[in-house]
């Protein structure tokens, strides 16, 4: 009889942000894949915080007056990483995976390292963006980064590239949105004109961009295009992706001066077949990399008719479900590969 596959034998614990309810499809494809496990999530700190006594409005106070204005958000993942306690003993777990490891304080990391055998992180960005993510290194089996420039494999400290959720599309959600044919959403910020530029390329070609840009409750956005949808709110990934697939090209604009890392959405257009737009010269040095399903600005020689005129290539079975979130979460994990 072979021997019992740990990730399906043992209970993983995931400690992570909850930023724009990733965590949920984490948890959707775990029970996809029938693991038991539990995923722990911090919230962003928005609206009235509460205080549970005088001397922490105090303390906010006197923080904000020092210039730090940081206090809020460490009390709300304090009151949350109680709340992960609860219930929690030593060795209840077989596995942790913390991901943004610089939102833990060392001490509550410390307390994860009694409830399992092995503990990992990954630090899901740059090393450079978050302070305090380095000195933690030593807190985990091993470290897995983001970025390339970050990895020292030899340190514990691999690469770990992104993925796509593999429990994807028979588990998305249905959206009331009309399809298009290509698909943007991001941050209003920096990358803007790129992105201007292109969709306004795609128009011009006869295509219909769907560019949604998230602005927050008081940012501004003058006179956007009739492409453009202003978004106030974030929407949650797993509805935006399903907004992505009712569109047969993604299109992916990094930032540079943050990081190097591919995001999802090279991944996702392979995952489920969509051709990419990237601004990110990385994507051609991936393994599933295929010049007719992938157009990188600024390092391509054909026009953007020339690359839309071409049928999608399948990709390799074998290479597409390496970067699946099945295979990522055993890599994350350090077991080995089915």
């Amino acid at each position: 009889m072979p021997p019992r596959d740990p990730l399906e034998g043992g209970r993983l614990l995931v400690v992570m942000p909850g930023h724009v309810g990733i965590a949920e499809s984490f948890s959707a494809n775990l029970r996809h894949l029938g693991v038991d496990h539990r995923v722990a999530t911090y919230t962003e700190c928005t609206g009235r915080v509460p205080y549970a006594h005088f001397g922490q409005r105090l303390a906010n106070l006197l923080c904000k007056l020092r210039g730090d204005r940081g206090y809020r958000q460490r009390m709300m993942r304090r009151l949350q990483l109680e709340r992960l306690w609860e219930g929690v003993g030593p060795g209840e777990f077989d596995h942790i995976l913390c991901i943004r490891p610089d939102l833990l304080p060392v001490e509550d990391i410390e307390r994860l390292r009694a409830r399992a055998p092995r503990i990992f992180a990954y630090t899901w960005d740059g090393l450079g963006r978050f302070g305090g993510t380095l000195e933690r290194r030593h807190l985990f089996e091993k470290f897995h980064v983001f970025d390339p420039v970050d990895a020292r494999p030899g340190a514990g400290m691999p690469l770990l590239g992104n993925f796509y959720f593999d429990c994807y599309p028979e588990l998305l959600p249905s959206v009331d949105r009309p399809p298009a044919d290509a698909y943007f959403i991001g941050q209003h910020d920096d990358r803007w004109p790129v992105i201007d530029r292109l969709a306004r390329d795609l128009v011009a070609l006869g295509l219909r961009p769907d560019i949604q840009q998230y602005i927050g409750t008081s940012g501004q956005f003058e006179n956007p295009p009739p492409h453009v949808t202003v978004l106030r709110q974030q929407k949650p990934y797993a509805t935006a992706l399903a907004e992505s697939l009712r569109c047969r090209i993604l299109i992916d604009i990094h930032q540079p001066n943050l990081h190097g890392g591919l995001s999802f959405r090279p991944y996702e257009a392979l995952g489920y077949g969509r051709k990419l737009i990237t601004s990110n010269p990385l994507a051609l040095r991936q393994d599933f990399h295929h010049s007719a399903n992938i157009y990188c600005l600024g390092h391509d020689r054909r026009s953007l008719t020339e690359f839309l005129a071409e049928p999608l290539v399948p990709v390799p079975e074998d290479v597409r479900a390496r970067h699946g979130f099945s295979a990522w979460i055993r890599r994350a994990l350090d077991l080995p590969a089915r």
